[in-house]
């Protein structure tokens, strides 16, 4: 008798060791992130010995908590720890994914002469600036600027920033202005690189590299086509308890590098023991849960201004104190109309407008 042969079912084959293999993958790839990210972290303590280096994942949810102005927010976040307060010492935030130092905090470093000298230029410098006020973000206190901008008429491309018309007006004054820029811009721009190359040598490259393709002049060149050594186009300050909404930059450069001081009767404090003059206003990055309490302190900061968002809080200052915020960066509109200016036709573009050009103006006026 013949046997019935049995039709053995079908068993669909099974992808056994499939998930054991992706996870075998994912953890060579994290462990090759680790690598890369402690080589950066090796190549950053070669630069600053002291320096804290914190890993941190961006936050992508827009409805996080950490989107938030508000001081006692904050406050209340760090004390569940999901924010950071840096308050001293040079602190370094790398991203996780990026494997880039995306914020730099440095304490107290800036040499005291250096700081006198700065605090002083502030001062006699807000005597002639217009306050800028055309800024979206700003919410409270007086922002200026001084270095290169955008033309705002129609008959120039570019040029430096106007002065106040009682400046305008007085030959005094206006010799006055002329004085600062020409004697002390120059030291204040020398000031500002050598303390970002100090801070970070590579990421100072960056700013220098999009100087050299845009063709802007440095703010401590006060005529075009005269930048030997190309830097930020301009330099801001703050006054008056400045605060502002969370933003990021409209700038050419993708790091931005600044300096915060507090003065009082207009004298830098340089005793971080002695009371805080201004209280609170802190400098804040939402996305990556880090926020810096400038207390008396002086204060350095390289951030991603076009990339992270990032503000001032509200501060709120003793009688004769003042904080200065400070900050260079290209602007994009500027490196936009030279670009422009550029390629026109050098017989119908429109002029720049320079420092000598401005004071001839201010006279022609009179």
């Amino acid at each position: 008798m013949q046997k019935q042969r049995v039709k053995k079912p079908y068993n669909k084959p099974t992808r056994r060791g499939t998930s054991s293999k992706k996870a075998l993958q994912v953890e060579k790839k994290n462990q090759e992130k680790e690598q890369r990210i402690d080589a950066l972290r090796i190549e950053l303590e070669s630069n600053c010995p002291d320096a804290k280096i914190f890993i941190r994942k961006r936050i992508t949810d827009p409805n996080s908590d950490a989107f938030t102005t508000d001081n006692t927010r904050i406050e209340e976040l760090e004390r569940q720890g999901f924010v950071k307060r840096i308050n001293h010492g040079f602190v370094v935030i790398i991203d996780w994914d990026l494997e880039i130092p995306v914020l730099l905090v440095l304490f107290n470093d800036v040499p005291q002469d250096q700081a006198v000298f700065l605090c002083k230029y502030f001062r006699d410098m807000h005597v002639h600036s217009n306050p800028i006020t055309k800024n979206g973000s700003q919410l409270n206190g007086t922002m200026y600027a001084t270095g290169h901008r955008r033309a705002y008429s129609a008959e120039f491309t570019a040029g430096v920033y106007d002065v106040k018309s009682s400046t305008q007006r007085s030959s005094a004054k206006r010799e006055q202005f002329a004085c600062i820029l020409t004697e002390k811009q120059k030291r204040v721009e020398r000031i500002y690189r050598n303390r970002f190359i100090k801070m970070s040598p590579k990421i100072y490259q960056t700013m220098v590299k999009v100087a050299e393709k845009s063709k802007v002049p440095s703010f401590g060149q006060l005529e075009l086509n005269t930048n030997t050594d190309p830097f930020a186009s301009n330099v801001t300050w703050t006054i008056n308890d400045f605060f502002n909404c969370l933003h990021v930059d409209k700038d050419a450069n993708p790091y931005a590098y600044g300096i915060w001081m507090t003065t009082y009767n207009d004298e830098l404090v340089s005793d971080t023991t002695e009371e805080i003059g201004c209280e609170r206003g802190y400098f804040y990055l939402p996305e990556y849960r880090v926020f810096v309490d400038f207390g008396n302190n002086i204060v350095e900061i390289i951030w991603r201004g076009r990339e992270d968002q990032h503000c001032t809080t509200p501060s709120k200052r003793k009688p004769k104190y003042q904080r200065i915020g400070t900050s260079i960066q290209i602007s994009q509109v500027l490196a936009d109309a030279l670009k422009k200016y550029y390629n026109s036709d050098p017989s119908t573009r429109k002029p720049y407008k320079g420092l000598t050009a401005t004071l001839q103006r201010y006279v022609n006026k009179k």
